[in-house]
């Protein structure tokens, strides 16, 4: 063997000592940080100094606990595209808790959102800037609350709901609402009619004109004024 062959054998060993000690690493951090994947609680866990090079999470993250503050503060982008790079789901369903999930963070675009579990959403998505949430699935029955909710969603542009909106909602701040959007949170209005209870959807001045009077008038034939 020559002696470049040899200091090629040399550096290619390095370097593989190099990504194991890595990978050792980043397995000693994750096992212990998520429980081996046990963890189901994880309240303020990414909140500040996280952003899209340190979050890397190894196991799928089923939360039975609070999601409060969870990765608020952040600096985390685009939290549904890094999920599925790191190939982990966030399994909300039985989550308890959603409020300031995402205060004031980074984050641009929220990965679909299970809501069962939770009675509300103060304040749980109050960022600049976020601009697209893939869908943010309601209980049926229209029980949970909207407290400040979207406030501050400035750049909030996509958004799909699943499920009843049953109680006042708010997306003043929020002008770029597509069209598609706006008819995915009317469509998703409970429906009072007939009841004699009335409820108040809140637009800001620029998204509620992309609607028509038929487009509003499906709101308003369920109980809802459309402010």
């Amino acid at each position: 063997m020559s002696i470049a062959e040899k200091l090629t054998t040399i550096a290619e060993n390095e370097q593989k000592v190099y990504e194991a000690g890595k990978k050792s690493q980043y397995d000693e951090f994750w096992d212990s940080f998520q429980d081996n994947g046990n963890r189901t609680i994880y309240a303020r866990a990414f909140q500040y100094n996280w952003n899209d090079i340190n979050f890397k999470p190894k196991y799928d993250m089923n939360i039975t606990g609070s999601l409060s503050t969870s990765f608020a503060y952040n600096d985390i982008t685009d939290l549904a595209s890094r999920l599925e790079e790191c190939n982990v789901k966030l399994d909300t369903t039985n989550a308890t808790s959603f409020s300031e999930f995402v205060y004031l963070s980074g984050i641009t675009r929220l990965p679909e959102l299970v809501t069962y579990g939770a009675t509300g959403f103060s304040r749980a998505f109050t960022s600049g800037n976020l601009i697209t949430m893939d869908n943010l699935v309601l209980k049926e029955d229209g029980s949970q609350s909207f407290t400040n909710t979207f406030q501050s969603c400035t750049k909030l542009t996509n958004i799909k709901i699943t499920g009843k909106i049953g109680n006042d909602v708010s997306f003043s701040n929020s002008p770029n609402l597509t069209y598609d959007s706006l008819m995915s949170i009317i469509n998703a209005l409970k429906d009072y009619k007939d009841t004699g209870e009335t409820r108040t959807l809140t637009l800001h001045a620029d998204a509620k004109g992309r609607l028509s009077e038929s487009d509003i008038a499906i709101a308003t034939q369920k109980g809802w004024t459309v402010a």
